[in-house]
């Protein structure tokens, strides 16, 4: 064809005001160079990129919620990350069953976990030890390491007596994780042993709780050894004449529960040893009228009770896991106070 021809088919084109109709006038893809896209069609609803002196790019809106998102060089499509929500439980005092979360795109758990705490003795002839307090125990693992359900327990604190006699063992707390890699693995935070008690000489403290086993119980006038791993050792008494040796301290374990004095009571005898983590020692009984034997102090488990001696009422060990105060001859000796699990999860 000739070129008077080829112009005289565009001027078919060309409307009255001079301009060129677009639609049906004109042939293949404007290239990049001249300001097109270099393609004949776009792709529904994609978002156009710049591509150099190449044809343009797409990015697809890709899954429901996503967002365009820059990666430092292009563009993409990117699904929302939603950060968890860091979610707390204390679970109750007993045996029971915790179920994981399913939803929330949760990845890990913490687990802090005390025993409780030892109740402290009664002896009516000079006076009762100290209960040990409770061992705290902690771990944090993947979410992955649990089962859907997992067994767990609560210890609870060793109850008061109210006859002459040896208080009550906290109880152990416990935690399973079936799935942990190489076996079911289960954390533990034993109960503090009880005050000794009875008749006769002064009797010692109850030793603390350990994360591998529980405090051994008072023996006569000595003092009951605290639990592995960490745990104090509870106070000797004082026999049939002395004032009580106080309960060993520690970090992890349970404080040792103070012993029992026979003598005229002396400021910082017989008191209850203290602890970071776990449960404090209560505070060893004592002959004096209206005396106390402090329990021990914990800074994140719960501290003793106070021992006390002729009159007035020993004091319970605090939650979680603090051991309770022994006595000579008060109504009834203090309680331990019972153990706790918390559960942190993200």
């Amino acid at each position: 064809m000739t070129q008077a021809f080829n112009l005289a088919q565009l001027a078919n084109n060309v409307n009255s005001s001079g301009l060129l109709n677009a639609s049906n006038g004109l042939t293949a893809s404007a290239p990049v160079a001249n300001g097109g896209t270099g393609l004949a069609t776009l792709t529904a609803n994609n978002v156009i990129l710049g591509n150099g002196t190449s044809a343009v790019q797409f990015v697809a809106p890709g899954a429901s919620g996503n967002l365009l998102t820059s990666n430092g060089t292009t563009w993409q499509s990117t699904a929302v990350v939603l950060v968890p929500q860091i979610q707390t439980q204390t679970l109750p005092t007993g045996s029971s069953t915790w179920s994981k979360p399913t939803t929330g795109g949760y990845q890990w758990l913490t687990i802090k976990i005390w025993g409780g705490g030892g109740s402290g003795g009664k002896n009516s002839s000079n006076s009762g030890g100290g209960g040990g307090g409770g061992a705290y125990n902690e771990i944090t693992v993947p979410l992955s390491y649990l089962a859907s359900s997992e067994n767990y327990t609560v210890g609870g604190g060793g109850a008061a007596v109210t006859a002459s006699g040896a208080g009550n063992v906290g109880g152990n707390s416990s935690f399973a994780l079936t799935s942990y890699p190489g076996g079911a693995k289960t954390i533990n935070a034993f109960g503090g042993a009880a005050g000794g008690g009875g008749s006769g000489n002064a009797q010692g403290g109850g030793g603390g709780g350990g994360q591998v086993s529980a405090g051994s119980a008072a023996s006569g006038t000595n003092g009951g050894a605290g639990g592995r791993i960490n745990a104090g050792n509870g106070g000797n008494s004082g026999g049939s004449s002395l004032n009580g040796a106080s309960g060993t301290d520690s970090d992890y374990g349970g404080g040792g529960g103070g012993g029992g004095g026979a003598a005229t009571y002396v400021a910082g005898t017989g008191s209850g040893g203290t602890s970071y983590y776990g449960g404090a020692g209560g505070g060893g009984g004592n002959s004096a009228g209206g005396l106390l034997n402090n329990g021990g102090v914990s800074i994140l488990g719960g501290s003793g009770g106070s021992g006390t001696g002729t009159s007035g009422t020993p004091g319970a060990g605090a939650l979680p896991g603090g051991g309770g105060g022994g006595t000579r001859s008060s109504t009834a000796t203090g309680a331990g106070g019972a153990g706790s699990i918390i559960l942190i999860w993200w």
